[in-house]
């Protein structure tokens, strides 16, 4: 998986580039620069395998500008995209240090084998970290405590070195789940004016007994301020692209598909989990995020990179998590939520309030404090799909239990369905005057629709 930040000024062209690149599986996008004095210091800290510039809106210093970079920051390939094949604009090009020349509109197959021969000559064993970015469909749906003992379950029980970077600056708890008193947080690496380095980053982190490495959110609410500005949001990608040079898995935490910043963000990451309950207001949430992440900002499909220690990681970008599932927190049916949201759900966690909450209590994770639970069991089986590796029995026998409260209820009559499965149903019923009763459909649930009456 190589590296690539981009050099542009063209807003329009910027989503069309972007698209592309990140089509292909070979490239992962690590910083987008428009300002010429930006390039060469964002290039020397975040050492990309490639960088690409657009020469426009006039090539002259721009090539100069990629003479300068090539002297200066060797250990990267330069990619020049013009808006025309003029040979004379061709062989400058190759002067400046450029070793391929593309031009508008762009031919996937011809950048594809671009990036081809780049990734071809990094040595063997150089694979990335994967980026894991977690996505809560409604507040309080315990996204916090799935991130913290999935990443807790990948050190354990999958033998991986894991950080989790928390990312919601006002109302963060990854430290506090884990009973953590960082020394420092994301926020004094903001105000920190060291070169960012993995010599850096190891004194910020904060380490917990399981092994598992943790980056706070800022302490004050002053410096949680200070990183909503676009000079952080350049920091904390770079702080995400070094921490893959150093970790099998960066987790994320906090993010929202609705902040432009964090967009960038999602865009790095090779899965999402979209954690949801069953819930009417967490589905019509997770239903609008979907079709924002997937048609309005193009994170459906397949993610930025498969490493070859996880080869077989789930594909699909976006999986969806079913959090607090049993038969006293929900009657809505996993199938028609499958229906409804177009996309399957890649996992369930059982509902245990009593242990979980003790848990966040005690400062400890499910590995600790409840090692033989049937939620630690559940989520064993998440942190093992993760990296690609086959769940024991017992994982899978807890799971499908869980599962199975969750998908019927407690019997096949109506009077044990409750209000809400009623809802997501429409049952084809006449009562004793020959009228049928009116049900909103799932879908119409989601959508917000009003209800439809027939009468008959």
């Amino acid at each position: 998986m190589l590296k690539v930040a981009v050099f542009n000024t063209d807003a329009e062209f910027a989503l069309s580039l972007r698209n592309q690149l990140q089509a292909n599986r070979d490239a992962r996008i690590v910083a987008e620069v428009s300002n010429p004095d930006e390039l060469i210091p964002t290039v020397e800290r975040l050492t990309p395998d490639v960088v690409i510039v657009y020469l426009y809106p006039e090539p002259d210093p721009l090539l100069t500008l990629a003479s300068r970079l090539n002297r200066t920051c060797q250990k990267s390939r330069i990619f020049a995209i013009a808006d025309s094949s003029d040979p004379q604009l061709i062989l400058t090009s190759m002067r400046s240090g450029m070793c391929e020349f593309l031009t508008k509109p762009i031919d996937s197959e011809q950048l594809s084998m671009a990036l081809a021969k780049v990734a071809a000559l990094k040595p063997p064993g150089a694979a990335k970290g994967r980026i894991l970015a977690t996505v809560r469909s409604t507040g309080g749906c315990g996204a916090t405590f799935v991130v913290v003992n999935t990443a807790c379950e990948l050190v354990s029980s999958c033998d991986q070195t894991v950080v989790v970077l928390d990312l919601d600056f006002c109302g963060g708890q990854v430290a506090t789940y884990l009973d953590l008193m960082p020394s420092f947080t994301l926020g004094d690496l903001a105000e920190s004016s060291e070169t960012l380095d993995p010599q850096m980053l190891e004194r910020v982190l904060t380490k917990h007994s399981s092994g598992l490495a943790v980056i706070a959110r800022p302490t004050a609410l002053s410096q949680g301020e200070l990183l909503q500005t676009n000079q952080a949001h350049k920091l904390i990608t770079a702080v995400i692209s070094t921490l893959t040079d150093m970790y099998d898995y960066v987790i994320l935490d906090g993010l929202s598909p609705s902040n432009q910043a964090d967009l960038g963000v999602l865009r790095m990451a090779d899965n999402i989990l979209l954690v949801m309950n069953l819930l009417v207001p967490s589905i019509r949430n997770a239903h609008r995020i979907l079709e924002a992440m997937t048609h309005r900002h193009g994170l459906g499909g397949e993610g930025p990179s498969t490493n070859v220690a996880s080869v077989e990681s789930p594909s699909e970008r976006i999986l969806l998590v079913i959090n607090r599932l049993g038969r006293e927190s929900s009657y809505l049916r996993i199938q028609d939520v499958e229906k409804t949201l177009k996309h399957k759900i890649f996992a369930q966690v059982p509902d245990d309030w009593r242990t979980v909450s003790r848990s966040i209590n005690a400062g400890d994770p499910l590995s600790l404090y409840a090692p033989n639970s049937k939620i630690r069991a559940s989520l064993v089986d998440v942190a093992m799909r993760l990296a690609g590796k086959e769940p024991s029995s017992g994982t899978r026998a807890s799971s499908t239990r869980a599962a199975r409260t969750g998908h019927s209820g407690s019997g096949s009559s109506r009077n044990n369905l409750g209000l809400l499965s009623r809802m997501f149903h429409r049952a084809a019923e006449r009562n004793r005057a020959g009228q049928r009763n009116s049900r909103r459909s799932l879908a119409g649930v989601v959508s917000g629709k009003p209800h439809e009456r027939t009468n008959r």
